[in-house]
Protein backbone atom coordinates (compact mmCIF):
# COMPACT_ATOMS: atom_id res chain seq x y z
CA UNK A 1 0.00 0.00 0.00
CA UNK A 2 3.05 2.43 0.95
CA UNK A 3 4.33 1.68 -2.13
CA UNK A 4 1.39 2.69 -4.06
CA UNK A 5 0.47 5.64 -2.65
CA UNK A 6 4.22 6.60 -3.09
CA UNK A 7 4.17 5.52 -6.84
CA UNK A 8 1.05 8.04 -7.12
CA UNK A 9 2.96 11.04 -5.60
CA UNK A 10 2.23 11.20 -2.30
CA UNK A 11 4.91 11.74 0.30
CA UNK A 12 4.51 9.58 3.40
CA UNK A 13 5.06 12.31 6.68
CA UNK A 14 4.19 9.23 9.18
CA UNK A 15 3.22 5.91 8.85
CA UNK A 16 2.28 4.18 11.75
CA UNK A 17 1.09 0.04 12.58
CA UNK A 18 -1.91 0.80 14.75
CA UNK A 19 -2.45 -3.12 14.76
CA UNK A 20 -1.65 -3.76 18.42
CA UNK A 21 -4.18 -0.70 19.36
CA UNK A 22 -6.53 -2.53 17.28
CA UNK A 23 -6.62 -5.97 18.94
CA UNK A 24 -6.77 -4.05 22.57
CA UNK A 25 -9.79 -2.28 21.36
CA UNK A 26 -11.30 -5.48 20.78
CA UNK A 27 -9.72 -7.03 24.41
CA UNK A 28 -11.78 -3.85 26.00
CA UNK A 29 -14.85 -4.30 24.14
CA UNK A 30 -15.17 -7.96 24.86
CA UNK A 31 -14.64 -7.01 28.83
CA UNK A 32 -17.62 -4.95 28.35
CA UNK A 33 -19.38 -7.72 27.11
CA UNK A 34 -19.16 -6.82 23.31
CA UNK A 35 -21.37 -4.01 24.02
CA UNK A 36 -20.33 -0.73 22.24
CA UNK A 37 -18.84 1.90 24.17
CA UNK A 38 -20.83 4.33 23.19
CA UNK A 39 -24.22 4.26 21.76
CA UNK A 40 -23.22 6.47 18.66
CA UNK A 41 -20.67 4.88 17.02
CA UNK A 42 -19.05 2.80 13.90
CA UNK A 43 -21.24 0.27 14.27
CA UNK A 44 -24.56 2.72 13.34
CA UNK A 45 -22.37 3.57 10.20
CA UNK A 46 -21.46 0.38 9.48
CA UNK A 47 -25.40 -1.44 9.59
CA UNK A 48 -26.96 -4.49 10.38
CA UNK A 49 -23.29 -6.56 9.33
CA UNK A 50 -20.58 -4.77 11.76
CA UNK A 51 -21.43 -8.09 14.05
CA UNK A 52 -19.95 -10.12 11.09
CA UNK A 53 -17.53 -7.92 10.18
CA UNK A 54 -16.13 -6.82 13.38
CA UNK A 55 -15.79 -10.22 14.05
CA UNK A 56 -13.65 -10.94 10.96
CA UNK A 57 -11.30 -8.21 11.08
CA UNK A 58 -10.96 -9.12 14.89
CA UNK A 59 -9.59 -12.74 13.77
CA UNK A 60 -7.74 -11.56 10.58
CA UNK A 61 -5.72 -8.91 13.27
CA UNK A 62 -5.24 -11.88 15.66
CA UNK A 63 -3.78 -13.82 12.64
CA UNK A 64 -1.49 -11.33 11.25
CA UNK A 65 -3.37 -11.74 8.55
CA UNK A 66 -3.55 -7.88 8.15
CA UNK A 67 -2.26 -4.70 9.77
CA UNK A 68 -3.87 -1.45 10.63
CA UNK A 69 -2.01 1.53 9.49
CA UNK A 70 -2.18 4.86 10.73
CA UNK A 71 -1.03 6.70 7.43
CA UNK A 72 -0.42 10.79 7.08
CA UNK A 73 0.38 11.89 3.40
CA UNK A 74 0.97 14.81 1.82
CA UNK A 75 1.12 15.05 -2.02
CA UNK A 76 2.66 18.12 -3.49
Amino acid sequence: MRSALELAGFRVVSWTDRSRDGIEWFDRRKARGGQPSSPLGIHISMGPEFATMSANLERNLREERIRLTEAVLERP
